[in-house]
């Protein structure tokens, strides 16, 4: 959001966004690399320790560093009823989920929790539209290029959550790496996200959101294409380092034009609540996302044979081909909503 209001609209903006990713990607290499690193040395609590001074840093720094918003609207009041409302629906939907990858967890409970999650969600939509001050204003999805970009960031952070979420436990379980050397094994796909940032903006501005969008998604569906091979008997050089390299590559690119996307159009008033949309929709595709692909993933290699390590593997590369699935979607959201209703 602070991107956005920062910089004018435009080719500037769009560089903004594209460093803005790249950052990103850069803290996403030293966290795979300072995880693996703190997990050796003092055990995994520590990878979630160590946010406490980084977030103290972070909130210290701030108003020093970022600029005050002239344009803030005071006499706001919190929509607390659509916060409790969504944050029930979301917490037991994702429940729901995990729970359903144990085979002792009752069918009939997974349905319950199901039924009420969604009735939740249907009484959120009813508290927004009634709500003089909504956490949501539904007038942002009557932009088909919004809509698009924020189902696109839905579907992209599912497919990047398991994504990781396989790789590592390919990587730690099957081929035996340490959490060390999982982080370092990750860097490749770090760089390539730099790259694809770097690009992203660039091409934005010379083809348009959607068009950058769509050849994203098409280089993830590949990416995941090539991770599917994964066997018990594998190695890094030849079943990971390839596809998952290449994944960072469409993240850069993905990420970038899609948040793009999720703004264009918008009036600069509802600038803030566009950007706070989209970033909700990347944190429900990471949480809501990882646990659906992994639970479809486990329940559709459940008739697979072998040992455990064979198993284990095979529901990897069916989670890997759903994701393949899910970034060919995001490619025909991005052409059919994002790329005709873009504006640069």
């Amino acid at each position: 959001m602070l991107a956005h209001h920062a910089v004018q609209r435009g080719e500037e903006r769009n560089r903004a966004l594209g460093v803005w990713g790249a950052m990103g990607a850069a803290g996403g290499a030293t966290g795979m690399i300072l995880g693996g690193i703190l997990t050796a040395a003092l055990g995994w609590e520590w990878i979630f320790f160590i946010n406490l001074p980084i977030g103290l840093g972070a909130a210290i720094a701030a108003p020093g560093l970022l600029p005050a918003d002239s344009s803030s609207e005071t006499g706001k009041k919190l929509d607390l009823a659509g916060a409790l409302t969504i944050t029930l629906a979301l917490g037991l939907l994702i429940f729901a989920l995990n729970s359903s990858e144990q085979a002792s967890f009752p069918i009939g409970l997974f349905l319950g929790l199901l039924a009420v999650a969604g009735i939740l969600l249907v009484a959120f939509v009813v508290i927004e539209r009634r709500t003089s001050q909504p956490l949501v204003a539904f007038r942002l999805f009557r932009l088909p290029g919004v809509t698009g970009a924020n189902l696109a960031a839905l579907l992209l952070n599912a497919i990047i959550a398991s994504e990781l979420f396989f790789t590592t436990l390919y990587l730690q379980q099957v081929l035996g790496l340490s959490a060390l050397a999982t982080g370092i094994a990750f860097l490749p796909n770090s760089a390539l996200v730099l790259v694809g940032s770097a690009l992203a903006s660039r091409l934005v501005n010379r083809f348009g959101a959607g068009l950058t969008l769509a050849a994203g998604a098409l280089i993830l569906g590949v990416s995941a294409f090539l991770l599917s091979g994964v066997t018990a008997g594998g190695s890094y050089l030849i079943n990971v380092m390839p596809g998952f390299t290449l994944t960072g590559l469409g993240l850069g690119l993905t990420f970038v034009a899609l948040t793009i996307s999720a703004t264009s159009g918008v009036e600069e008033r509802d600038q803030g609540l566009a950007s706070g949309v989209v970033n909700t929709a990347i944190q429900l595709g990471s949480g809501v996302g990882i646990a659906a692909v992994v639970a479809v993933a486990l329940a559709l290699s459940q008739t697979s044979s072998g040992s455990m390590s064979a198993r284990l593997v095979a529901s990897y590369a069916t989670g890997y081909l759903i994701d393949m699935v899910l970034a060919l979607l995001i490619a025909v959201l991005a052409l059919l909503l994002v790329h005709r209703h873009s504006r640069r």
